[in-house]
């Protein structure tokens, strides 16, 4: 027995719908340098990046210093950053 034709054709059947294509990224030869220092603004608690953020920095040759205590208010220690690969400044001018 012969399927019947019905004239309706899936669009993945037909290759119609937009297909994903993973594409290979060469290593960067770049290199970030950056510098969190300490918020100066009364009642500013936040700091840029967490200490996850800067190990996923670290981890791809950047690198990150941080002045001392910059984390306190956002409850995140010197150890936490330093353990995540970052260098502690203790001035703000080193940051």
């Amino acid at each position: 027995m012969k399927p019947e034709k019905t004239g309706i054709v899936s669009l993945t059947a037909a290759g119609l719908l937009p297909q994903e294509e993973t594409l290979e990224v060469g290593a960067q030869q770049k290199q970030l340098f950056i510098g969190l220092p300490k918020e100066t603004l009364h009642q500013e608690n936040r700091i840029a990046l967490t200490p996850e953020a800067v190990a996923l920095l670290t981890a791809n040759g950047h690198d990150v210093v941080v002045e001392t205590n910059a984390g306190v208010g956002a409850n995140f220690q010197d150890k936490d950053y330093s353990e995540a690969g970052a260098k502690i400044a203790y001035d703000t001018k080193e940051v």
